[in-house]
């Protein structure tokens, strides 16, 4: 009866083999084994005497042992009962000595023959619980969670709790009510997401190399802290006001400071070297700091384009808004982990990439997999993420933020999670423009965008506009605080909103293997498909910036056109917005003319501003020919006047 319950119609003999390799792999003890299946010591015993004294699973036993084999090879720690993980089996983790701490040396996996090096130091405490799950958490999108005992350490840390305090998509539940889920429950989807990936890395039959355990380790640690340095309303604060400097800059804080209660839990498992290669993957964010690495394809996995972080938010954000984005995960089949020449021919490295082709054959439905993914991130980008309300909600709370100054004491920020923060803006009275924001952004008292253009129509002022604006808070405040004067009302009445300029998709940025046999970014093919798809989508990616000027909700019927004039002489760029885009055709003319002669456009350039100009409510034209006729009325209008 036992036999006619395994799911995969294997003898009772080899589950029990490979239960017996599983736990000499991570020496695992047969008590430890007991007590993970709920059965008797003497029960495991039993099974694994032999001879007469032998005795078969129970069904119930069956069901458990094929559960915890499942799980350990779902995480990636045992990558194929069939053959060994190195040729010491207890090269990785074995008995400690009296120090309790045991380090592996360089060695091999021979696999196929091709044997391939390894090398690095990784300790381990007493109780050989680096790879061995530990306790179980049940998630919405993933299911269970399998966690070690080094990883419940750590979740159990005050410094990890606080991602229960900080929301995943900031103010987008003003938009999407139920869009409340948390970093806490994204950083432990992105550790699941990550040991998926690298299970199907190792099962990837034209893999050129597999992932060991020791590098399991820095992947499960690097998905679960890449998070841990976020600040209250992180993007609106980090990415949107720029305000504070990118988490990245404040990983050392939460790990190497003294008094790290994360970091401390580490280096009881880690020596130093695997330790600051946590600290250097975390920090990672660019290309050549990526190469530097000496694992370069962990932060590919984690964090870097088409990765568990990217894999997770997606499924997370869709699932809590209600959206219904949906895309096919079959490509993380076909992950491999590769040696790439860099582009600037410095050397080779290791890096994450998507094999697209099989015998010289282009794989069509991986590339249409993996198109759908980047469609899916962009409707999210468009429904969510810039969302407008999300766009007035966000700068309401930076401009109650910058009021109050405390984004110059980044530690102390960094201690409140989102409420609190709000309560403290609330409560304080050191700023009571501040308090009367928040007062406003809780009651859902929200600013109006009186005044704003897209890119379309701000192409050739964008860099300009997001330099002086975005990326400098305090001359942002000086121009609100004219244009308020200007029109004789409050500096906290106005908030400018004024992205960065970097909208692509970053996720078409990820590594192929192409037709050619070379390894490129996605983005750089220049073939159809995927080049004509691509470009769609980062058009209409790009297409979601937009420059605003908000306007406290009070004054935009007595205020709202002074402001839009105010702006339009300000910045020489026309409202878009149709309520309050009163300029004449005349006066909008000759403000084209003189910013063509000003910025020394081309006349390509030129006539490219004339298609996308938006005139809107002041009537005029939008086609080259209707600039031509207009044209032509002024100018016979000055000539009469002379």
């Amino acid at each position: 009866m036992a036999y006619n319950m395994m799911r995969d119609n294997e003898s009772v003999a080899g589950l029990l083999d490979k239960l017996k390799l599983t736990c000499k792999q991570l020496n695992l003890s047969r008590k430890q084994l007991a007590n993970r299946l709920q059965v008797n010591r003497d029960t495991v015993d039993t099974w694994f005497s032999g001879g007469s004294t032998h005795a078969e699973p129970s069904a119930a036993s069956i069901r458990r042992i094929e559960e915890f084999l499942n799980e350990v090879k779902r995480q990636g720690l045992i990558t194929s009962y069939f053959f060994p993980l190195t040729n010491n089996e207890d090269a990785f983790v074995k008995k400690p000595d009296k120090s309790s701490v045991v380090q592996s040396e360089v060695n091999y996996i021979q696999k196929d023959e091709k044997p391939v090096k390894r090398g690095g130091k990784l300790r381990a405490i007493a109780n050989n619980s680096i790879l061995l799950p530990y306790k179980t958490f049940t998630d919405c999108i993933h299911d269970d969670i399998a966690l070690t005992a080094m990883e419940i350490e750590i979740i159990d840390t005050l410094q990890f709790q606080r991602l229960h305090t900080y929301k995943q998509l900031g103010t987008a539940y003003l938009t999407y009510p139920c869009a409340v889920h948390t970093r806490f429950e994204h950083s432990l989807g992105a550790l699941a997401q990550a040991a998926d990936m690298v299970y199907r890395i190792n099962n990837n039959p034209q893999r050129d190399r597999d992932i060991g355990q020791e590098e399991t380790v820095l992947i499960r640690l690097a998905a679960l802290l890449h998070d841990i340095a976020y600040a209250p309303f992180g993007h609106e604060l980090e990415d949107e006001a720029s305000l504070i400097p990118p988490h990245e800059t404040r990983y050392g804080e939460f790990l190497e400071s003294s008094g790290s209660k994360i970091g401390d839990i580490i280096k009881k498992y880690l020596d130093n070297d695997y330790f600051k290669e946590l600290l250097n993957i975390l920090k990672a964010s660019k290309e050549e700091e990526i190469n530097h690495l000496q694992y370069p394809y962990i932060a590919d996995i984690v964090k870097n384009t088409i990765c568990a972080d990217l894999l997770d938010y997606l499924k997370r954000d869709n699932y809590f808004t209600g959206l219904k984005e949906a895309f096919g995960k079959r490509f993380m089949n076909y992950f491999v982990v590769t040696t790439i020449e860099d582009e600037l021919g410095k050397g080779q490295h290791l890096r994450l990439a998507i094999k697209l082709e099989k015998k010289g054959i282009m794989r069509r439905d991986v590339l249409s997999e993996v198109i759908q993914l980047l469609r899916a991130r962009y409707s999210l980008g468009e429904k969510v993420y810039y969302h407008h309300t999300k766009q007035v909600t966000s700068a309401m709370v930076s401009k109650a933020v910058y009021l109050s100054g405390y984004h110059q004491d980044i530690q102390q920020l960094c201690k409140w999670g989102d409420e609190d923060l709000l309560t403290e803006l609330q409560q304080q009275n050191t700023s009571p423009a501040a308090k009367q924001i928040i007062e406003e952004f809780k009651c859902r008292n929200l600013y109006k965008p009186v005044y704003w253009v897209t890119f379309e129509s701000a192409r050739y002022k964008q860099h300009s506009l997001v330099k002086e604006l975005h990326k400098n808070p305090d001359k942002r405040a000086e121009v609100e605080a004219q244009i308020a004067k200007d029109c004789s009302i409050n500096p906290e009445d106005v908030i400018i909103y004024c992205p960065d300029s970097d909208m692509a998709l970053k996720e078409a940025a990820v590594k192929v293997m192409w037709l050619d046999g070379t390894t490129k970014e996605l983005s750089k093919i220049r073939e159809d498909p995927p080049r004509g798809e691509l470009q769609e989508l980062n058009e209409k990616h790009y297409a979601l910036w937009r420059f605003c000027v908000l306007l406290r909700g009070s004054l935009v019927d007595p205020k709202g056109q002074e402001i839009s004039d105010t702006c339009f002489h300000q910045w020489q760029m026309v409202n878009e917005n149709p309520r309050f885009s009163g300029v004449g055709p005349e006066q909008s003319l000759k403000t084209l003319l003189q910013f063509v002669e000003e910025e020394g456009l081309t006349g390509k350039q030129r006539r490219e501003l004339q298609e996308i100009t938006h005139l809107n409510k002041a009537g005029a034209p939008r086609t080259v020919e209707g600039w031509s006729s207009l044209r032509k009325q002024v100018r016979g209008q000055e000539q009469s006047n002379q």
